[in-house]
This record gives structure tokens, sequence and C-alpha cells, in this order.
């Protein structure tokens, strides 16, 4: 009876000893969700807009920007990040302003909002500004004050405080404007800037007295601090901050002002578009 009992017992571990010794299973899996990653930030680009009463925006010195029309940009004038003036201009006839490109191209002004920055590869004419000594031969600027032929600074004939500036505007365009030495200074033909009586002596350009005929209006003064600012700015837009705010004219002095014997005042005559009157 206890025989069959152990033969029962032995076969059960045996059976339990084979099914216990298998491969051992694999763990169970559970998934795990990791977060996405972050998307990138997709870049802004910031836009000027020019309207008509020109507000001024935040932008660097030289840059361009476009107009209230396809044919006309702005320049902005004036120090890093700020611009002290914007100056208006138009392209040439048959030519759209491409802010990529910074300049004027061939195109049609009715169709400029569909046209890409390589659209067209011919060149407008000469850019709007350019630098002096890169042109072989210029133009006189209608708008001038004096008749000039070259770049430079020019003395004026009857008043030792002031002198003209011919300088290159836009596509070897030649304008003269005229501005004056601050109080106590002279213009100095030699140094070809404003210099101090106290340094260089009186001048004695004014010597012969001459009735002048006409005065121009506005005359900007360059103040003492400002000279060297000045006289470094060699490119129109550099030059614009020391513009005044109104176009500078020639204003007629009628003959009836003055009564014979009067000592004249002295006016600016140089090389004006019109002659003075010698005292006899």
């Amino acid at each position: 009876m206890l025989l069959p009992i152990l033969i029962l017992l032995l076969r059960t571990t045996v059976c339990f000893t084979q099914t216990s010794t298998g491969p051992p299973s694999a763990p169970p899996y559970f998934p795990v969700a990791f977060p996405p990653a972050p998307v990138p930030a997709l870049a802004t680009t910031t836009t000027t807009t020019n309207n008509n009463n020109n507000k001024l925006t935040p932008c660097d010195p030289g840059e361009l920007i476009p107009g209230p029309t396809c044919t006309s940009f702005y320049m902005c004038v004036g120090w890093p990040n700020t611009a002290v003036r914007k100056v208006k201009f138009e392209c040439a006839p048959g030519t759209v302003f491409i802010q990529d490109l910074q300049t004027c191209v061939a195109g049609d002004g009715d169709q400029c909002g569909a046209l890409s920055p390589i659209a067209s590869s011919s060149p407008a004419p000469p850019g709007p500004i350019q630098g002096q000594g890169s042109c072989s031969q210029y133009q006189l600027d209608v708008t001038g004050v004096y008749e000039c032929l070259e770049p430079g600074y020019y003395p004026d004939s009857s008043d030792c405080a002031k002198f003209y500036q011919c300088i290159n505007t836009m596509g070897c365009i030649l304008k003269g404007i005229l501005f004056s030495c601050p109080k106590g200074y002279i213009f100095h033909t030699g140094l070809k800037r404003c210099a101090s009586v106290a340094e260089v002596g009186e001048c004695d350009r004014a010597s012969d007295a001459v009735l002048p005929t006409y005065e121009i209006q506005p005359v900007p003064v360059i103040s003492a601090d400002d000279l060297d600012q000045f006289f470094d700015s060699q490119i129109y837009w550099d030059v614009m901050p020391f513009l005044p705010d109104l176009p500078q004219v020639v204003v007629p002095i009628l003959p009836f002002s003055f009564s014979r014997g009067a000592t004249a005042d002295r006016g600016s005559i140089g090389h004006g578009r019109t002659s003075g009157l010698i005292l006899p």
C-alpha cells in the first residue's frame, strides 16, 4: 500500500521539475509614451511700412525702404538704428524698386507686386547715390544754388563765413548748397573747411564792395561741435542731417531796397545764377 503512494509522489515531482526548468518567459511589454519633440518656431519678418506722412522708423543709415508706389523708395539717413530723416527717391522711367536687391530694375509699375528679385537681370541706370570719384562727368542739379563743376567746397566771394558744397546726389548729378561757418569761424580756402579766426586770422575775401542782387534762403549754420562730422561727410546721405528743413531758394533783392551811397549788405554771390552789380 505504501509503495504505490511513493511512486505517485515521485512522478508528480518529476513532472513539476521538468515544467519549472524550461526557458524563462520574457517579461511583459508595457509601451511607454514619450512626449513629442518640440517644433521649432517659425522666424518672423518685420516689414517696414511707409506712408504718405513719412513717419520715421528705426533703420540703418543708407538702407533703402519701399515707398508708397512701386517706382519709389526711401533712404534712411542718420546714425545706426535711428533714422533721422527719410529721403524719397523715384526710380528711372520703366523701372521699379526691388527691396531685396536694394535697387531699381527694369519692370512695369502695374505688375511690380508680382516681380521677384531675379525677375530681371537688367540693372537700372546709376544707383540712387554714388560716392565721389565714381563719375567721369557730372550734370548740374537745377535745384542747387551754385554752378558746380566738380565735387568739393568753394568759398563765397563776398562772405568769409559762407561756403558752397558741391556734392554728388544721384546718378552723377552735382548739387550746390550754401552753408555758413559758426560765429568766430571763417571758411579757409587752403584748409577747405571752417577754421577759427583766432587761429587763421581775419579774411579779406569781402574787400571788394558788391551790391547783391539776390540772397539765398535759408542758410544752415554748422555748429562748432559738428564741424568735424560735417567735413568728414563725403556722401550725400551723411550730409542730409545738416540740410535746412526747407529747400534753398534764390530771393531777388529789388534795386529800390537800397539808397544811393548806402553800404551794401554783403550777400552771397559766388558763381550764382544771378550776377551782382558793382558799386560805382
